[in-house]
């Protein structure tokens, strides 16, 4: 959060923590399942969110095979202003049905 430790530390600038991304990620899976039945979420980092950018919460049902949870495959992409997407995280999910 601060401009020039970012940059003695090899950033170009300031990022945004993955939790608060990850928080995002919580947030679209507790309004796709309801938060009630969400029972497991797993993420994975693997880039940076930069100030400017907007980011994209995709969720995806993974498995539909008939079993007592919902399989849950969880992508956040992030872009500047006419950027193309890049992938911050992905991750998996387990909801009830």
């Amino acid at each position: 959060h601060e401009e020039g430790f970012a940059q003695a530390a090899g950033y170009p600038s300031v990022l945004a923590h993955g939790l608060y991304t990850a928080g995002h990620a919580g947030t679209a899976l507790a309004e796709a399942v309801g938060p009630l039945a969400l029972r497991r979420f797993a993420v994975r980092y693997v880039g940076q969110v930069w100030p400017g950018d907007t980011i994209t919460v995709t969720v995806r049902e993974a498995d539909a095979a008939a079993s007592t949870l919902r399989v849950l495959e969880v992508t956040v992409e992030a872009a500047a202003d006419g950027a193309e997407r890049r992938v911050v995280i992905t991750g998996t999910a387990e909801a009830d049905r």
